[in-house]
C-alpha cells in the first residue's frame, strides 16, 4: 500500500529497501487498476492451476529471431496454449501456424501483457498475431471436448 514501508512493516525500518515509487506502484493500486502487472500474474497463476495443458501437456518451442520466442503447451486433440514473448524494442506480426501447423485459424487471447494492444477473450488470426514491443500473449486453442 502507500503507507510507510509500503505496508511491509510498521516498525522503524525494513530488512530490504522499498521501491522509490511504492506510493504509486503497490499492490493496493494494482488491484484497483483495470490492468496491472499483478493482475496479469494472478491470471497466469490461475490458468496454470486449472489447465491440464499447462501442467502436463507436451512442450515445444521456437526462437523466431533475436527478440521473439514462441512456445506451445498442448494436450493432443483437446487444447493448446501458445505463448508469444517479445523481448525486443520492435513490433512483430507472428504467424503461429508457420511454427505450429496444427494451430487453428483462430485463437483466443487469454492473458495479455500491459504493452499488448490485444484485448483478452478476443479472437486473433493465428497467421497474423500482432505482438507489440516488450509484450507477451497467451493464446488458447480448443480442438475437441474440454
Amino acid at each position: 500500500d502507500d503507507t510507510k514501508f509500503a505496508g511491509f512493516s510498521t516498525g522503524n525500518s525494513t530488512w530490504l529497501p522499498v521501491a522509490v515509487d511504492y506510493r504509486i506502484n503497490n499492490v493496493k493500486n494494482q488491484l484497483a487498476a483495470p490492468r496491472s502487472h499483478l493482475k496479469m500474474f494472478m491470471k497466469l497463476l490461475q490458468l496454470r492451476k486449472y489447465e491440464a495443458a499447462l501442467q502436463d501437456g507436451t512442450y515445444d518451442s521456437a526462437v523466431l529471431n533475436d527478440d521473439v520466442v514462441i512456445y506451445r503447451r498442448m494436450v493432443k486433440d483437446v487444447k493448446a496454449f501458445y505463448v508469444l514473448l517479445n523481448f525486443g524494442k520492435s513490433k512483430y506480426t507472428i504467424n503461429v501456424q508457420s511454427v505450429f501447423p496444427e494451430a487453428p485459424k483462430m485463437l483466443t487471447a487469454v492473458v495479455t501483457s500491459l504493452n499488448s494492444k490485444i484485448d483478452e477473450r478476443r479472437p486473433v488470426r493465428s497467421t497474423a498475431v500482432p505482438l507489440e514491443r516488450e509484450a507477451g500473449l497467451v493464446l488458447e486453442a480448443n480442438f475437441g471436448a474440454v
